[in-house]
């Protein structure tokens, strides 16, 4: 890849969902390419990777939704005592990593809350449940709405791939109320002709409602229509 017409392609044989359900063709038929590395002097045995890297990214910290009104929340009753950072140890070595947590409130961009998970042998290809206990509630300058960011971040040397050392995850306090994060990760049907579903809500306080919002995502041969 050091020339100017170097090209590769990703070519992939997959099964469409049967036909007894048209919504399942693009709902289940999905699949992800990650973690494409290319070095020199690399070769076809040259398979293990020298990184520490996370799993998945900060979860909300409200204990029902992704994200809600700021004028509707309430800390005791809504918060979760943890964050859960999962991580892993791609390499064939054992390594030394240094865990921390924080939740930066991007309104001013002070550091809120701080959390060290200090350091831990992590053995070879073996994954950690790192969890930080949160003992912090939500609080801002703002007076109708609030963001703040929050980082996991895990250190270990050498790595190769410091891009996977960081997680972040943006808690929103809006005028809405929201279930999901606003990118789907699979999709949800009606089977029947007769069949009814129900969405519901609880808020915290009275208020009106003045719009929703509902993603219909795309499907094989357009059959959600």
């Amino acid at each position: 890849y050091f020339y100017k017409d170097f090209k590769f392609r990703f070519f992939n044989y997959a099964s469409i969902a049967n036909a007894y359900e048209p919504s399942w063709a693009g709902n289940v038929d999905q699949w992800h390419i990650d973690y494409v590395y290319m070095n020199k002097t690399r070769h076809i045995n040259d398979t293990i990777y020298e990184d520490v890297a996370f799993s998945t990214r900060p979860l909300s910290l409200l204990t029902t939704y992704q994200s809600m009104p700021w004028t509707h929340y309430n800390a005791s009753t809504s918060m979760n005592s943890s964050e859960p950072l999962p991580y892993a140890n791609l390499s064939n070595i054992t390594k030394n990593v240094s865990r921390q947590f924080s939740i930066i409130d991007l309104a001013d961009n002070s550091v809120a809350f701080s959390y060290s998970g200090g350091n831990l042998n992590l053995d070879p290809f073996a994954a950690e449940a790192f969890s930080a206990p949160v003992s912090y509630t939500f609080s801002t300058v703002s007076a109708d709405s609030a963001l703040f960011e929050l980082r996991g971040v895990i250190n270990t040397t050498p790595d190769i791939n410091r891009s996977n050392d960081t997680v972040r995850f943006y808690q929103r306090f809006n005028n809405y109320y929201a279930y999901d994060d606003g990118t789907p990760e699979n999709g949800y049907g009606l089977t029947t002709n007769t069949a009814q579903l129900a969405y519901k809500f609880t808020t915290t306080q009275a208020d009106t409602l003045k719009g929703i919002q509902m993603f219909f995502n795309k499907t094989y041969q357009q059959a959600n229509s």
